[in-house]
């Protein structure tokens, strides 16, 4: 494996140019905070933020579930 970062994901995709992909979200700082999130088919969920991934797979504490439209 070469030592130039290659091996990992990152530059394919959107955007094309090499090297690790910043995300254009900054869940870090919303980290032990109240955020709602709205999902695709019209629910939302509201809860505190423990964690989160690279691929935006969030963890909400104390978790409230909302359905729009019924």
């Amino acid at each position: 494996m070469s030592s130039s970062g290659a091996g990992r994901g990152g530059g394919g995709g959107r955007g094309g140019g090499g090297g690790k992909k910043e995300s254009i979200l900054e869940l870090a700082k919303l980290v032990d905070q109240i955020v709602r999130v709205k999902c695709l088919g019209g629910r939302e969920l509201r809860g505190a933020l423990r964690g989160y991934d690279e691929l935006v797979n969030l963890v909400l504490d104390d978790c409230e579930e909302f359905i729009r439209g019924e």
